[in-house]
């Protein structure tokens, strides 16, 4: 949540700056812009709900499909619990599963 107030900001300039090229030269022209017509708050933190919103529904996805796929790999293989190597392996590919996962649902 404490990173949507740095990241609505920068949303909200890419959006303009990518649907309005003329908008203004540089990202620092278009928040000045964008400041100036619509003001701090609703110019640059318009669309903050709907991206709380999509970092909750990301973070609560990765950590579910994190615990319930490393879980389904070691009732699967219950010999990897007992190697810390293999534990390790067990992590990294559960997080790029979650990961992969979680951001199609927050799409």
């Amino acid at each position: 949540a404490i990173a949507c107030i740095g990241v609505c900001p920068a949303e909200a300039t890419r959006i303009r700056q990518v649907s309005r090229p003329d908008y203004a030269p540089n990202a620092l022209g278009v928040a000045r812009r964008i400041v100036e017509e619509d003001g701090f708050i609703k110019g640059l933190y318009q669309g903050f709900n709907l991206l709380l919103v999509r970092q909750i529904s990301f973070g609560m996805m990765k950590f579910l499909v994190f615990d319930y796929f490393a879980t389904w790999v070691y009732a699967t293989f219950p010999a990897m619990d007992d190697n810390t190597s293999l534990q390790l392996c067990v992590s990294l590919i559960s997080g790029a599963v979650a990961g992969v996962v979680s951001t199609f649902v927050s799409q």
